[in-house]
């Protein structure tokens, strides 16, 4: 069938999508998968395996094989974190308790922990922990139950983006994204901390040398959570992009203060840490890992890698002072993470067309630059000004009309050149096409 064009009308501005959101950060806002990010460099190399040093893990440990752990406490504000001093793996609850307690740390607290809080208390300018963060080390079961607590109730959402997805060819239309996204939770995630609750739960009960640089990065959205407040549902139906830049504001933070972790440990340290980071992920979990579209984790990853360089970016003109106001002016759009000058500047988006389509929509929203650079290129992408995109359903087709503008007339037209070359590309049994209207580029497919 031939692609309808929408007409214009004057509904108001777009937003993202929350199914768009989830996509984006059905992984990020609630867990770190750096190991997913080590999969992901592998992949793009051309890498079809993913090593491994000791083989597959036991179900509930956090990498393979033990390290030895640090009970000894606290080690020097910004110094070198406490190197490993007791053979065998970390500490449970129940040993820890029998432990002396670290430094200033709760009774029953074990060393890494109270390690990573004094770390990120110096980091963060000796400003402490209002109230010392609950770390709760979980079994296996426990673990994956917590999850996927919610995911059921994304479900519904996160297919309807997979429809706007695959009506736009950036991932298969037989893909589930739901079903594809539930993968990556329950593959190579080690730590998550909890909005609701404010707890950190950890996979497991070995402590190795990944534990804890993870509990660094999640521990850190705890002490931004408190000094902060990171559950904002006044983003959820937000217009634009402000709940997608908020997210690379607050894992750019963790990220940070990880890197800074990171930085401070010793050389052979250091090469333990990148061994443990490739054996999180196992030869199964790799398998299932890339029957995900390799989009999708690109975009998961975004605000890890994004969001990581535009804090950093941040702190190294403004310091701390510069970060932490970015919890109360997050950027606006994903061009504003991906180009700092544009925040700096306050860039926003441009204004485009909405359009209303022949029947009712399941779907509105925006894409951003991010998904752009991932879709067309970062030669295009960076030229984006503004979009939108609505989507629908007929009795035999799903439906999504995008229109964009770039920050000039000239980027303009290499989006249209593009996405000329997008609907030449049309596969079998789909429909697209592409028009200017009014100086906005109108891009129409069906499935």
């Amino acid at each position: 069938m031939v692609a309808p064009v929408p007409s214009p009308s004057t509904a108001s501005g777009p937003r993202v999508s929350e199914g768009l959101r989830l996509a984006l950060a059905a992984v990020a806002a609630g867990a770190l998968v750096l190991a997913v990010l080590v999969f992901i460099t592998q992949r793009s190399e051309g890498s079809a395996e993913v090593e491994t040093a000791s083989g597959e893990s036991d179900a509930g440990e956090t990498g393979a094989g033990e390290l030895s752990s640090s009970t000894d406490g606290p080690g020097e504000p910004l110094g070198l974190p406490s190197p490993p001093t007791q053979e065998g793996g970390g500490e449970s609850n129940e040993e820890a308790a029998a432990s002396e307690p670290a430094g200033g740390c709760p009774e029953g607290t074990i060393g890494e922990v109270c390690d990573a809080v004094a770390f990120i208390e110096a980091f963060k300018g000796d400003r402490p922990f209002k109230t010392f963060p609950t770390v709760n080390f979980l079994d296996a079961e426990a673990f994956d139950s917590f999850v996927l607590d919610d995911f059921d109730e994304a479900e519904e959402g996160l297919r309807d983006t997979g429809d706007v997805l695959a009506s736009l060819g950036l991932i298969e239309p037989d893909v589930d994204l739901a079903d594809a996204l539930r993968t990556t939770l329950e593959v190579g995630v080690v730590g998550a901390y909890n909005t609701e609750t404010n707890e950190l739960n950890i996979n497991g009960t070995e402590v190795d040398l990944y534990t804890q640089m993870v509990m660094v990065h999640e521990l850190t959205h705890a002490w931004d959570d408190q000094y902060f407040e990171l559950a904002r549902p006044e983003y959820d139906d937000a217009e634009g992009e402000i709940g997608s830049g908020f997210l690379n504001v607050v894992e750019g933070s963790a990220t940070l203060t990880q890197n800074a972790w990171r930085s401070a440990l010793t050389p052979e340290q250091q090469d333990e840490l990148s061994r443990l980071e490739l054996s999180v992920i196992t030869p199964g979990d790799a398998e299932l890992l890339f029957a995900v579209p390799f989009f999708v984790l690109q975009l998961q990853i975004s605000p890890y890698t994004d969001g990581a360089a535009f804090v950093q970016a941040i702190f190294d003109q403004q310091g701390l002072d510069g970060v932490d106001a970015l919890f109360d002016e997050p950027p606006t759009t994903t061009e504003q993470v991906l180009h700092v000058e544009a925040y700096l500047a306050g860039e926003g988006a441009a204004t485009v067309t909405d359009f209303t389509p022949p029947v009712a929509e399941f779907d509105r929203g925006v894409l951003g630059e991010v998904t752009f650079n991932l879709w067309l290129g970062a030669d295009i992408g960076d030229g984006w000004g503004g979009d939108e995109y609505v989507s629908w359903r007929t009795a035999d087709s799903v439906c999504t009309a995008l229109s964009v503008v770039g920050d000039s007339a000239a980027d303009t037209e290499e989006f249209r050149g593009a996405l000329d070359a997008w609907a030449n590309q049309a596969p079998g049994g789909s429909a697209r096409s592409v028009d200017v209207v009014d100086g906005v580029v109108v891009a129409t497919a069906c499935i």
